[in-house]
């Protein structure tokens, strides 16, 4: 992925792949290693995740059990700002969703399938990007602009088959704004069903 020229994932978690008590927050992706500026939204990098060794073994860690087979139904869907348009190569973006396949089909040995759709419209969200991407409200931006989007959708597409859903947003990922000159830009991040019930009525 060319990290600077491509318009970047925002991708909402995979709800039924992790535990009730994984889905805390809305979590935005570490920013690159040369990024300047803010290291990130307040609600910061969740650690919660991370192999902790036992003691007197370094390096070393348990890992949680696998579970079930299970296939996963992801929908994707691609949008624009009100000031921002994005490139709507179904061909790129399929690749990017079969990346995300491969990736998580190897980090669970096969015990999560996913199985995308890539939704033929694009749909224009009614404010601009400076608006989803405002750090100081990260957590309800991003609740704001997933609900945005359902309601743009919500006449044309059913959602009931699906358990994930991944947004294509126009623009960057601010993680990526090495000369901290783009702030504007909406972090690559992920939000769970605890996000929608703080933030929503």
């Amino acid at each position: 992925m060319r990290l600077l020229t491509l318009p970047y994932l925002l991708a909402f978690s995979l709800l039924i792949a992790i535990t009730p008590s994984e889905a805390r927050a809305a979590h935005a992706v570490p920013p690159v290693p040369v990024k300047q500026g803010t290291p990130g939204p307040r609600e910061g990098f969740s650690r919660d995740r991370l192999i902790v060794p036992p003691p007197g073994r370094e390096f070393e860690g348990s890992r949680a059990p696998l579970g079930a087979k299970a296939t996963i139904n992801v929908l994707a869907i691609r949008v624009a700002f009100s000031d921002t348009p994005i490139d709507s190569s179904t061909a790129y973006y399929n690749r990017l969703l079969f990346f995300q396949k491969q990736y998580w089909e190897e980090m669970t040995e096969g015990s999560r399938i996913l199985a995308h759709t890539l939704l033929d419209s694009v749909f224009t969200l009614p404010h601009p990007m400076s608006y989803y991407g405002d750090d100081d409200r990260f957590q309800e931006r991003l609740v704001f602009m997933v609900r945005d989007l359902v309601q743009l959708a919500d006449s044309t597409v059913d959602f009931r088959p699906y358990q994930s859903l991944v947004i294509f947003h126009a623009g960057h990922g601010q993680e990526a704004d090495v000369l901290d000159n783009s702030r504007d830009q909406i972090w690559s991040a992920f939000v769970t069903k605890e996000d929608f019930k703080t933030i929503l009525p």
